[in-house]
């Protein structure tokens, strides 16, 4: 069967050829073209079984309309789910809407980071998104020194690159005001259960103090379990021992009078809060009747527990898409090989909002 040309489609539609390879390429530039037009040529081109030419494409405009992932070998970030599979969602869904494709550099099996770099040179790739670089890599500050089209995903660390990150300290603060409104002012906190914290531990534990300030609620010092805040009850933690950190922090709190033990907790993460609330429940307490809780990510976790766990949503798809949309914009906008360099622009940083999602493991407190 004869491959359907872009003349083809521009007969079909009734329009130049030039329109249509703007609409079809999703190209930018002088030409112009309503929607009633644009949903025409791409009929017509579906019709016709028409497909770009990348290849062509891509020599003409020097570019390989081809974006890269790379995942770096899982270092601190502790346990728990990882959220890739949501990230990369979002980020096939724009590059499918923009017409890229993606290369897979690594999805964390300790390729070696330099190849992020290879990438970028060889012009293989015209942008590159990083999921959750550890803060002290150096080649994160390399790339950024650079100038390259890179994104990091959550990234916490001093390199000045492109950013969108979730908005921890909002995200912990808010579970706490939620708790608040339901009228609980003993609320604890659940850190890191293991002695190496993901990078954004600190920052969530920040949250909830200034969560607590902000409603009203005194800090106590007995309930905050994470090894960062001064006070907390000592606990053995080792970097495969969540387990027994669990039990260790719910033996603490069933050991407490009742009039004096927290009536809510609020998690680092929602898989080490429910280490704890299933040995709590092991111990005799219920939840929510004796203790609500609230974690955090809104893992898929969230629904294997009964009653299932409220928790602040990550919003992992939209940060992927947006990420995405910022590397294949910008890969438009600079220059081809040969050309004058742009002005080194500003950096761009975005906060993803959190979202509080209420589910069977809260309910109000009497009086």
């Amino acid at each position: 069967m004869k491959r359907a040309r872009l003349k083809d489609v521009a007969e079909a539609a009734g329009c130049s050829i030039a329109v249509v390879s703007h609409v079809v390429n999703n190209a930018s530039g002088n030409i112009t073209c309503g929607e009633p037009l644009r949903q025409k040529i791409l009929r017509a081109a579906a019709e016709l079984g028409y497909t770009a030419h990348y290849a062509s494409r891509a020599l003409k405009k020097q570019r390989s309309f081809t974006i890269g992932i790379y995942i770096p070998a899982p270092g601190n970030r502790g346990g728990g789910l990882n959220p890739e599979t949501a990230i990369l969602e979002g980020v096939e869904r724009a590059c499918r809407e923009l017409s890229y494709d993606l290369l897979l550099i690594s999805i964390g099996n300790g390729t070696p980071a330099g190849e992020c770099a290879n990438k970028l040179n060889a012009r293989r790739v015209d942008g590159l998104i990083v999921l959750h670089a550890d803060g002290d890599s150096e080649w994160v500050g390399q790339l950024a020194d650079s100038d390259k089209n890179v994104v990091a995903i959550n990234y916490f660390g001093p390199a000045q690159i492109d950013c969108i990150n979730f908005g921890n300290a909002a995200a912990s603060a808010m579970a706490v005001v939620e708790l608040a409104k339901l009228n609980h002012v003993k609320i604890g906190y659940i850190g890191p259960l293991r002695d190496t914290a993901p990078e954004d531990a600190s920052i969530r534990l920040r949250g909830f103090l200034e969560g607590c300030e902000a409603s009203g609620i005194a800090v106590d010092p007995a309930m905050v379990f994470d090894a960062d805040f001064s006070g907390t009850p000592r606990i053995e933690r080792t970097d495969s021992g969540d387990q027994e950190a669990a039990e260790t922090i719910a033996s603490i709190i069933t050991a407490m009078p009742p009039d004096q033990r927290p009536t809510a907790l609020v998690g680092h993460s929602d898989a080490s809060l429910l280490l704890v609330l299933r040995e709590l429940m092991r111990n005799g307490l219920r939840v929510p009747q004796d203790i609500s809780a609230v974690g955090m990510d809104d893992s898929d976790l969230c629904r294997f527990f009964l009653p299932e766990l409220a928790s602040v949503k990550q919003p992992f798809l939209g940060m992927g898409e947006e990420a995405a949309r910022h590397v294949i914009e910008e890969s438009e906008m600079r220059p081809v090989k040969g050309a004058a360099p742009l002005a080194k622009r500003q950096r761009w940083l975005r906060i993803s909002e959190p979202e509080f999602i209420a589910r069977g493991s809260i309910a109000a407190r009497d009086g």
